[in-house]
């Protein structure tokens, strides 16, 4: 198979875990630089990974000539570099959340769609082992109420913290959750939210609501209620419920447990081969096959809707 020139914008940990496992999902692509608004990141990566390290956007262009590029920067970086993507016509995988500004992305998403751009997002919980045994499961017990959650403490990163760079809890972690009910239920509406904005422990700088919960509406009139915290490091957890008739079906990184009147069963699942199949999905688009992408620019839409919607003020239901 021919080689693909790898490009790299964003050489956080993200980035990284897209690298480690890329002998796996293209052994054929070749790294050629690594993009950086810190350049010694993008030194540290280019050592590690091969490839030229950049500073600044229409150098990397210019000269590292990528075929493709992934794509891993703070919420609040988004924009540019995607119209830069965009019109060099450089298809590339582009990390969630995809921006904090609704009109923009929409923007985005009809540039790329006039484009024909190959572009996938990457919510890689659509992509996870027990996608297709869930699905079954949920053709035979329809959904009555979905409940979310994401709980935890806060991420090193001093920008997480801060809603104007991040968007918030919603916006960068449980946007995870929300997808993953839009992609088994359907397209949904905000209701309405309520947040807790008392100092955060430890992070005197933070402006990030410490607990908040919103009421979503899905088709066939089933509520879902998502709830996130960062006030509880090491005590946390992400997974989605869905309650039916006569059973209840909780998901998670690592599988779904269903429970009925007959009893439980479990279907386990490896988080990382989300990762694996996510990433092979868009290099064989790249090549030429978009039909097996997971997530399409477009397809990730509604759920940047409803998590921005909620981020931009409490909404009283």
């Amino acid at each position: 198979m021919a080689a693909l020139r790898l490009g790299m914008i964003g050489a956080g940990k993200f980035a990284a875990r897209h690298l480690e496992i890329l002998e796996k999902t293209d052994p054929d692509a070749v790294v050629v630089g690594h993009l950086s608004g810190h350049v010694e990141n993008a030194e540290a990566a280019a050592r590690r990974f091969g490839g030229a390290a950049y500073g600044d956007l229409g150098t990397f262009l210019s000269e590292a000539r990528p075929d493709a590029v992934i794509l891993t920067v703070p919420p609040d970086a988004h924009g540019a570099y995607e119209e830069a993507m965009i019109a060099a016509r450089i298809p590339f995988l582009v990390e969630k959340p995809v921006g904090l500004d609704f009109a923009m992305i929409e923007h985005l998403a009809n540039a790329i769609d006039k484009a024909g751009l190959t572009v996938a997002v990457g919510f890689n919980w659509r992509a996870s082992d027990h996608m297709p045994a869930l699905r079954e499961v949920l053709a035979m017990h329809a959904p009555r109420m979905v409940m979310g959650r994401w709980h935890g403490g806060i991420p090193a990163s001093p920008w997480w913290r801060i809603k104007a760079r991040s968007g918030g809890q919603f916006v960068e972690q449980a946007i995870h959750i929300v997808d993953l009910a839009i992609a088994l239920l359907g397209d949904a509406e905000l209701v309405g939210a309520l947040d807790n904005h008392a100092p955060l422990p430890n992070y005197p700088d933070g402006d990030i609501a410490g607990a908040a919960a919103a009421l979503v509406q899905f088709r066939n009139d089933v509520p879902g209620v998502f709830t996130t915290t960062c006030l509880l490091p090491e005590m946390g957890g992400a997974d989605l419920t869905i309650i039916c008739d006569n059973a209840r079906i909780v998901v998670t990184q690592r599988g779904f447990t269903l429970e009925t009147p007959k009893g439980t069963t479990t279907t386990a699942s490896e988080p990382l081969n989300a990762y694996l199949r996510q990433d092979k999905a868009f290099f064989t688009a790249v090549r030429g096959t978009t039909a097996g992408l997971y997530c399409s620019y477009t397809e990730a839409l509604p759920s940047h809707r409803i998590c921005l919607g909620l981020s931009r003020s409490t909404i009283a239901p």
